[in-house]
């Protein structure tokens, strides 16, 4: 257990800093996140990708997919853009499309996003 603590806490150092889903990805940068979670007793899991490429300067694209622990599926492609400042934060509205369980979705959504610096680090 604490060999897997050490490991863990090392990935952690190696990581490189997320924006909160405000922020629009730079133009030709992207982001991918792949997780995937077993239950040690049993046969449950689920599996998560998270996709996000800065098309445009203001435009980012992606995809959230992934199977949860019932077996049901998600896929939802989406755009992200910014529109300016909203209490004190950085706005963004995104759209996506796809389907989730089976069904057909239009997933309409709002970040509001604030950075946080300090002495060590920021985000």
């Amino acid at each position: 257990m604490i060999g897997f603590l050490v490991r863990l806490a090392l990935l952690c150092g190696l990581a490189g800093p997320a924006s909160a889903g405000a922020w629009p990805r730079e133009a030709g940068t992207g982001f991918a996140s792949l997780t995937r979670w077993q239950a040690q007793d049993s046969a449950e899991s689920y599996t998560a990708l998270f996709l996000e490429y800065g098309v445009l300067p203001r435009l980012t694209l992606g995809l959230d997919a992934g199977r949860s622990v019932s077996g049901q599926t998600k896929a939802v492609v989406f755009a992200r853009v910014p529109f300016g400042r909203l209490m004190g934060g950085l706005a963004a509205a995104e759209l996506g499309w796809g389907e989730i369980a089976g069904r057909p979705v239009l997933r309409p959504g709002l970040s509001l996003g604030y950075s946080v610096a300090r002495a060590r680090w920021q985000g």
